[in-house]
């Protein structure tokens, strides 16, 4: 995967990275460099030391999957983020909790124990071999862009 223009490959890999730690996904169009300097006009300083992504506000360290989670939360960086999925593990506690109130706690455990249906809605390092090499090419490049080559070689090592 290339790097983002006008910025480092360490850097661009470090931030991937850490919204996948924090399991936050990126939309398909978004653009590291808009999420970065949306980052800076926080005051939010983004760097790579020892490869791991270190973020800094006024010389004060941040704790970095929080700072993430906080950041991807605010409704004006919504649009960078897929923010909830179908399946109600993805949801907020509000959002279940009003499933919970409009449907019943019955048809809310039936939704929560459903399987999950692979596909481009759920990208899932779960997937066994099979599921992966029948997703579209769409599907797969969306893995790929999550999880990159070590994920794709984790599924494919699956019987």
């Amino acid at each position: 995967m290339p790097a983002t223009i006008g910025m480092s490959r360490e850097l661009d890999a470090a931030i991937r990275k850490g919204f996948s730690d924090a399991r936050i996904r990126l939309t398909p169009d978004a653009k590291l460099a808009e999420i970065t300097a949306a980052l800076e006009a926080m005051g939010v300083q983004c760097s790579v030391q020892d490869g791991f992504l270190v973020l800094a506000q006024s010389g004060t360290l941040l704790h970095t999957e929080m700072s993430l989670k906080s950041f991807a939360g605010r409704p004006e960086h919504a649009r960078f983020f897929i923010l909830e999925g179908s399946h109600p593990s993805t949801w907020s506690t509000s959002r279940k909790s009003k499933y919970i109130a409009e449907n019943g706690l019955a048809a809310y455990e039936k939704l929560l124990y459903q399987p999950k249906q692979h596909g481009i809605g759920v990208l899932s390092m779960d997937l066994t071999r099979e599921q992966y090499l029948s997703l579209t090419t769409a599907e797969k490049t969306a893995f790929i862009r999550e999880f990159g080559s070590e994920g794709v070689g984790r599924v494919m090592g699956r019987k």
